[in-house]
């Protein structure tokens, strides 16, 4: 079995005929509730800041092999500001983080 974004489903070779019922509710950290993966994808849309961020920090925190200090914060915000200006492509940011002076340096 495998997990999916709103709950467990089995492989597909388990399927048979039918496919299973995903119930694909809950909440977000700021209380904005979904119900559907498209309202999910909305929510994460409306704060692409936020998950920018997030995304850029979890990233450099695995490339680094280390958790950010309050110096690296610059460093985030310059990724992040490198991945809004070549249209949000996560390509951008991991090639961002590969040229960082801490990368590099590790």
């Amino acid at each position: 079995m495998r997990k999916a974004i709103c709950g467990w489903i089995p492989s597909r070779r388990d399927w048979g005929n039918s496919r299973p019922n995903i119930e694909c509710n809950g909440a977000l950290p700021n209380g904005g509730e979904y119900s559907s993966f498209a309202e999910f994808k909305e929510s994460l849309v409306a704060q692409s800041d936020r998950f920018e961020r997030a995304l850029a920090e979890k990233l450099l925190m695995y490339a680094l092999g280390r958790t950010l200090e309050a110096s690296d914060r610059t460093t985030v915000l310059g990724l992040v500001n490198q991945m809004q200006q070549n249209g949000h492509s996560l390509r951008s940011l991991i090639q961002g983080i590969a040229a960082t002076e801490a990368f590099r340096t590790k």
